[in-house]
């Protein structure tokens, strides 16, 4: 009797430690960051205003970790684009709305708000936004 007790202890002790949960030194990067380690990175885009005309405007787009970007804001048609190669640099055009033109042609000059969506894989999504000034001159 005595043995069978110990022998249902062992195999109760022994599925306990396979049902646990494996360390954190095999669980890869820390909150925040992307890779495997000893190689993880946080990710990160840069925005630069390359050109602005009267009908549109060009942004150049600088990821350290491929992704998803996306580009929108009232008064320009919004545009995605995957970055495959990390430090690969994409230029995205955005054509203003026909109101927009509108306003810009009658009051000369037209602010817009872009708001820059970047979703790396293996991470969470990164927000940024500008104010892009357009003057007629």
């Amino acid at each position: 009797m005595r043995t069978k007790l110990v022998l249902l202890s062992m195999m109760v002790a022994l599925v306990a430690a396979l049902a646990a949960p494996a360390s954190s030194s095999a669980a890869g990067c820390p909150p925040g960051q992307t890779g495997t380690p000893p190689y993880c990175v946080t990710p990160f885009i840069k925005v630069e205003v390359v050109k602005v005309t009267k009908t549109k405007i060009v942004l150049k787009l600088i990821a350290n970790v491929p992704g998803k970007v996306k580009v929108s804001g009232k008064g320009v048609k919004s545009k995605s684009r995957r970055i495959c190669d990390p430090g690969c640099t994409v230029k995205l055009t955005l054509p203003l709305t026909a109101k927009e033109k509108k306003i810009l042609k009658q009051k000369g000059k037209v602010k817009i708000k872009l708001t820059v969506t970047y979703w790396p894989d293996g991470g969470e999504k990164i927000v940024k936004h500008l104010t892009v000034k357009i003057k007629l001159s």
